[in-house]
């Protein structure tokens, strides 16, 4: 792989999470202080920055599997 394909599309990715964290708490879409602490931590977890994740998604499927209250 090309290192600076490479580069490239982390810095693409990584500019996809921070729309998605804007959009998620700027625009006021996080309803509480711990859905950010929680999509904070979704961040830190996730197995590649290369793979954006919805905070909303991730954070309904956690809740749904009793992994978050």
């Amino acid at each position: 792989m090309d290192l600076n394909s490479q580069s490239e599309r982390t810095i693409f990715a990584i500019k996809e999470q921070v729309e998605i964290l804007e959009r998620f708490v700027i625009k006021g879409e996080a309803r509480r202080e711990q859905e950010i602490k929680e999509y904070l931590d979704l961040l830190k977890s996730s197995e590649s920055i290369a793979k954006p994740i919805d905070p909303t998604d991730e954070i309904r499927k956690m809740r749904m599997k009793g992994e978050l209250y």
